[in-house]
């Protein structure tokens, strides 16, 4: 498939699934009471992850015994981009009082957003933690399982990328200001 026909198909995907489907909230593993998240607007975004990835249940080195140099480059190439792909829908999705920056070391008072991809089974799978700026872990959250079409690697890492930064940044705005929509 040539680039522009991705570009299209991402678009038509993700439109659709905005347009037709309200996502429900990230599922919360674990959070700190009370909120230290309250008025908190500057967050560091953490290189995304991908410890402990599966893909259709076989642990990632499995599943590259069976791919061929190419594919394995292309993987290789994706899960350096992801990064990237995840602050820019950080820029894109945040709410008016939050600012996201990327691979800093946070300043006191900054959370740090790290994002780790755990598998793939028709869509990307994440879970995210909630830092504090001395690395305590406030807040986890993680994909609420809401998209349920399989979607080809490369279709599920473009949504996975946009829907957590999505999801988070709805996710930390609530905690930050609750009630606020």
């Amino acid at each position: 498939m040539n680039v522009w026909m991705k570009i299209a198909s991402l678009v038509v995907v993700v439109g659709s699934l905005a347009a037709c489907y309200s996502f429900p909230p990230p599922e919360v593993v674990k959070q700190s009471s009370p909120s230290p998240l309250a008025g908190a607007t500057s967050f560091v975004v953490a290189p995304v992850t991908f410890n402990g990835f599966t893909y259709a249940g076989q642990p990632e080195a499995e599943w590259l015994k069976t791919r061929d140099p190419k594919q394995i480059a292309s993987w290789q190439n994706d899960k350096v981009t992801m990064s990237e792909k995840v602050m820019k829908r950080f820029s894109v999705d945040k709410s008016d009082e939050q600012t996201f920056v990327f691979n800093v070391p946070p300043a006191a008072g900054q959370f740090v957003v790290a994002i780790n991809f755990d598998s793939y089974d028709g869509q990307m799978r994440w879970t995210a933690e909630i830092r504090d700026s001395s690395g305590q872990v406030v807040d986890v959250v993680r994909d609420p399982h809401a998209v349920k079409d399989a979607m080809n690697t490369w279709m599920a890492e473009q949504v996975g990328a946009t829907m957590s930064a999505l999801m988070i940044s709805k996710y930390l705005h609530s905690r930050a200001f609750p009630g606020k929509t």
